[in-house]
């Protein structure tokens, strides 16, 4: 008896897109779809699978193996919204990939089975090559008020480059031990009096920061950023850990009574729920940060982790508790973000530093609300800079093993100074002391980046985000770094991943923009501009104005180019009445239109100013344009290698 013939090989067909198991080839309407490997692989399996649920455990079985692979949710999660991106799938409205909570997954789209040998070899033809990009355009922000105008200009610009990003990383840090991962969750004030927000969130973001501290190459922790969007929140432990991609949670509450305060902690495990441990403390205030010490040391015992050997980082001494209070309260404010919040902050932090002048967090906060201030153009660079590095280095001479502060000094002698040796010393040290800090992780990828080394930047940066999942600034940092290293593709996709998060963010709508833009693709560049444009604060006038620009012109390149320059016009007559104005944005904006006198006049301004967009001018692709011109390597010998 002959033996069976074999299954014929098949592609699977689903709307207009192909999928090829074997070859691992994915298209749309005949055209490659780029997709990772493990990806496809999981797009593969639940597209074979159509209508029936795939479990997590069977996913990871399929393609990670029987292995156990310590970070698999969080890489499971990453894979679904990639293959999302690549797909233009929604996970609220899914079309292909439906989400089964704590369960798994299902491919609900029809599935077509079509043997290999009835489908017709496609020819390539061949087409003439894209015109090569415009330089990046950075695009003042429309309004009826000239200071509405420069805060956008300065937000557009910074927004490319600068962007501060918080929280954990996913991978092995070195070594061959897994990485275990913790989150902080917001602890519950239970006081009887009025709530003081303040309090109980700075206990939560000084144990974040503790715990970062502990065996960094074992234990990575989630930023503030992410799990602060769970504060209020009444949700099940298990969907939590597969949120985050955590194996342990930390929770808690405080109640405070005059001078006393209680902290109530326990950690879970993320999986099953289990209580692994759980105390009391009843303490004077002044002895918090000794409480915060003690939970710590407690929570990695019941991690069985060793703690770090004897010359690692010591408890820190209890500043003065009015100093402490003070501390907490700018803490509390600095972290909403915006620029009234922040200057806000200042205050409280000067008040801590001058009750307790050897206060290094306060001094490292304070430098770093002024940092923030800068890089979201609330404060001029040479307003803001020359204090945060005074304080910044005051926290550096008085706690050298404070990663907070060496992130914060690398980050200005990066930015501000220009300091390319220094800046990578000081930022290397902060991921030493903690490597669960995405500020100073976001910072290096960034230098990196700036120093040609691009694939190795977007992957910090990126990290930067794992650090801090949830935030929709951290993952549209992942977009402009990889602009910035020339990834286009990959910048729409993050940008769409953040979408999906935040719908509507106006940030990731010209993040995508800008990636059009370089590409040349200036239609789908103009339908987001002008769309985008027309929902900001525009005024009916304007408004107008932007749809005059769109019918009036009939290629969207020539759209974009009177687009930017009416804004152009906008901003010099801002500036020519005294309104402070980016100039590196200006600089960009002539580039565009092809007028390089008018380009090199403002970048001139942008080095006098000491803007932290031109951090990259030698690599960044929004320069491209004007790099022939031997002025441009005039004004590289002052900005510094990149």
């Amino acid at each position: 008896m002959s033996p069976p013939a074999p299954e014929p090989k098949t592609r699977l067909r689903f709307e207009d897109f192909e999928l090829d198991p074997e070859s691992g080839d994915l298209r749309r309407g005949g055209e490659t779809v780029k997709l990772a490997p493990q990806p496809f692989r999981i797009l593969a399996l639940l597209a074979q699978r159509a209508g029936e649920p795939v479990s997590r455990d069977e996913i990871r079985r399929q393609v990670w193996g029987e292995e156990t692979y310590v970070d698999f949710e969080r890489g499971l999660n990453f894979c679904i919204s990639q293959i999302r991106a690549a797909l233009g799938d929604d996970a609220q409205s899914p079309r292909f990939v439906q989400t089964l909570p704590r369960r798994g997954y299902r491919f609900i789209a029809p599935v077509e089975r079509v043997p290999k040998a009835a489908i017709p070899q496609l020819v390539e033809e061949a087409v003439e090559a894209p015109p090569a990009p415009l330089p990046l355009p950075q695009v003042p922000r429309l309004g009826s008020q000239p200071s509405r105008l420069l805060a956008w200009a300065v937000a557009a610009v910074l927004g490319l480059l600068l962007v501060i990003a918080f929280v954990a990383w996913r991978h092995r840090d070195g070594g061959t031990e897994p990485r275990l991962m913790i989150a902080v969750l917001p602890f519950e004030d239970l006081s009887a009096g009025p709530p003081e927000e303040y309090w109980s969130d700075g206990l939560t973001g000084e144990l974040i920061a503790q715990l970062g501290r502990v065996r960094p190459e074992r234990l990575g922790v989630i930023a503030r950023t992410s799990v602060m969007a769970y504060k209020g929140a009444r949700r099940d432990v298990e969907e939590l850990g597969d949120e985050l991609g955590v194996d342990y949670l930390l929770e808690g509450s405080v109640r405070r009574a005059g001078d006393r305060v209680r902290i109530t902690a326990q950690l879970v495990h993320a999986d099953d729920r289990t209580q692994l441990w759980s105390e009391t403390y009843d303490r004077d205030r002044r002895d918090v940060l000794d409480v915060q010490a003690e939970v710590g040391a407690e929570v990695v015992r019941a991690l069985q982790l060793e703690l770090l050997p004897e010359s690692a980082r010591q408890p820190r001494t209890p500043p003065d508790p009015r100093a402490w209070d003070d501390y907490l309260r700018g803490r509390y404010l600095a972290h909403r973000g915006d620029h009234e919040s922040l200057r806000r902050s200042l205050d409280p932090y000067e008040r801590a530093v001058r009750r307790e002048p050897a206060f290094a967090e306060a001094h490292a906060a304070m430098a770093d609300a002024l940092h923030r201030l800068v890089m979201s153009g609330g404060l001029s660079p040479r307003q803001g800079y020359p204090r945060a590095e005074a304080a910044a280095r005051r926290a550096v001479a008085l706690d050298s093993g404070l990663a907070e502060a060496h992130a914060v000094l690398g980050a200005i002698l990066f930015w501000y100074r220009w300091d390319w040796p220094a800046a990578e010393r000081e930022l290397r040290r902060a991921l030493e002391l903690n490597p669960s800090l995405p500020e100073a992780r976001h910072d290096y990828g960034f230098f990196l980046i700036a120093r040609g080394r691009a694939d190795e930047g977007l992957d910090q940066v990126d990290r930067a985000r794992d650090l801090d999942p949830l935030s929709a600034r951290a993952n549209v940092d992942v977009g402009w770094a990889a602009i910035g290293a020339r990834r286009y593709d990959e910048a729409v996709a993050r940008s769409q991943r953040t979408l999906e998060l935040v719908p509507g963010f106006g940030e990731a709508q010209f993040c995508m923009e800008q990636a059009y833009t370089l590409q040349g693709l200036h239609r789908e560049a103009w339908r987001l501009a002008s769309t985008r444009w027309a929902r900001a604060d525009a005024t009916p006038g304007e408004r107008a104005a932007i749809e005059r620009l769109g019918l009036e012109t009939r290629e969207p390149e020539e759209a974009l180019r009177a687009f930017y320059l009416w804004n152009l016009q906008r901003l010099e007559a801002a500036a020519a009445q005294g309104s402070q104005v980016n100039s590196a944005s200006v600089a960009s904006l002539w580039a565009f239109v092809g007028n390089e006198d008018r380009a090199f006049d403002w970048l001139e301004k942008a080095v006098e100013e000491r803007s932290p967009t031109l951090t990259l001018l030698a690599v960044h692709p929004s320069w491209d344009g004007l790099r022939a011109d031997p002025r441009f390597a005039e004004l590289l010998k002052k900005v510094g290698p990149g």
